[in-house]
């Protein structure tokens, strides 16, 4: 089950989504479907040099890994991200890979902003958080009064 914070530009009223977890069509049949050594629903997910390495990996061997007591918990699925530059949060499709001698393999992504590498966020964090908003390229403070903020559940 995932959840998605949707946020309402102050500036345009755009909703903008910021996702966790898994939704419905996020199962494993469908997310690791090869065809030819590709990977068409876990490319649409990745950004290209994620998706790139992420491709080679399972090609070569790799799989899904269970991680901690929960054996689906962080294996796949969108994660919050943050850049610790420009403090801009952002959603990316991530995946925990088990190499074949027994190391884990995460991608990883960079701030569709400025490029800095993005640190993984917490919700309790009250640090400064923000959003970019494409449709008319402001930027706000999450944690702002003013900012509207909807909880949606997927199933």
């Amino acid at each position: 089950m995932g959840e998605a914070e949707i946020f309402i530009c102050p500036h345009c009223g755009r909703e903008i989504w910021i996702s966790e977890g898994l939704g419905f069509a996020d199962c494993p049949e469908t997310v690791f479907t090869c065809q030819n050594g590709e990977y068409p629903n876990l490319q649409e997910r990745m950004e290209s040099p994620a998706y790139q390495q992420t491709r080679e990996l399972l090609n070569a061997g790799a799989s899904p890994a269970d991680i901690g007591e929960n054996p689906r918990k962080n294996r796949y699925g969108q994660n919050r991200y943050i850049c610790p530059h420009c403090h801009i949060l952002q959603s990316r499709f991530t995946i925990t890979l088990q190499l074949p001698d027994g190391t884990l393999f995460t991608p990883k992504y960079h701030c569709e902003h400025c490029n800095a590498p993005l640190r993984l966020y917490t919700r309790r964090s009250r640090k400064q958080t923000l959003l970019h908003c494409k449709n008319c390229n402001t930027t706000f403070d999450i944690h702002a009064e003013n900012i509207t903020r909807m909880i949606a559940w997927v199933d």
